[in-house]
């Protein structure tokens, strides 16, 4: 039996995609559009991907809207951790 990838119940994923600076730049309408829960599962998923096997492997195999896609590489780019 195979398990779906959840968003998680808490909305934590839903409130980092609405923080973004693109979701921010977007219109009522696209900001609905973004925000439903298959988009917000979709997001999720290819964060899930971009961790595992990183951001050119992913813009390789990616299906996204460029919405999501602007999206996701912001919420990625905010995890990056900078070393000195």
């Amino acid at each position: 039996m195979q398990t779906k990838n959840k968003a998680p119940k808490n909305g934590t994923i839903r409130r980092r995609v609405r923080a973004t600076q693109v979701f921010q730049n977007l219109g009522k309408i696209q900001q609905g559009i973004v925000s439903t829960g298959q988009n917000i599962k979709a997001i999720h998923s290819s964060l899930k991907v971009v961790k595992q096997n990183g951001i050119k492997h992913w813009e390789s195999v990616s299906q996204n809207s460029q919405n999501n896609a602007e999206i996701i590489r912001e919420l990625y780019a905010n995890e990056l951790e900078v070393k000195f």
